[in-house]
């Protein structure tokens, strides 16, 4: 079964903190999405210069990740055989 994408509602990776803060975007590791911890990088829109989310690595398993690719990841199915 495909994963979930990020980009619909349901399975959002955004969380919000509160009404005045902007959103989180969060971190796919091994197979769900996880909010980093710590100082959070600001992602503003190129055109407006208007703050969208903000996102941070800071306490995220990097070994958990590397692992997960090593044995898990790869090319998509229709990619494989090339």
């Amino acid at each position: 079964m495909a994963e979930p994408s990020p980009f619909t509602n349901s399975h959002s990776p955004f969380t919000k903190h509160a009404p005045s803060m902007p959103e989180q975007l969060k971190n796919y590791i091994a197979g769900q999405w996880v909010a980093g911890s710590g100082k959070q990088a600001e992602l503003v829109d190129a055109s407006t210069g208007e703050l969208v989310a903000t996102t941070s690595s800071g306490g995220l398993d990097f070994g958990t990740m590397l692992h997960y690719a090593r044995e898990v990841g790869g090319p998509p199915p229709a990619c494989a055989g090339r």
